[in-house]
């Protein structure tokens, strides 16, 4: 994956994970592959930006967020 935008990643990650929603099946085997390295990316941006650990960045958007669900993958 050469996107470095974050915006473009959250756009990604955010169309993934509708698209699962929608069809309420499993993303395919790339999609899933790409969710994962684009979820991975965003972690060490924000987790640098922030200064919290990348493990904890899925919780820290979605508390700001104010969204409950759990992560896809």
């Amino acid at each position: 994956m050469r996107i470095r935008d974050e915006k473009e990643l959250l756009i990604l990650v955010s169309s993934l994970y509708l698209h699962s929603k929608e069809t309420e099946k499993k993303l395919s085997g790339a999609d899933e592959r790409i969710l994962k390295e684009a979820e991975s990316i965003i972690e060490m941006e924000f987790s640098f930006s922030l200064h919290v650990e990348p493990k904890e960045i899925g919780e820290y958007i979605r508390d700001k967020l104010g969204v409950t669900e759990a992560p896809l993958i």
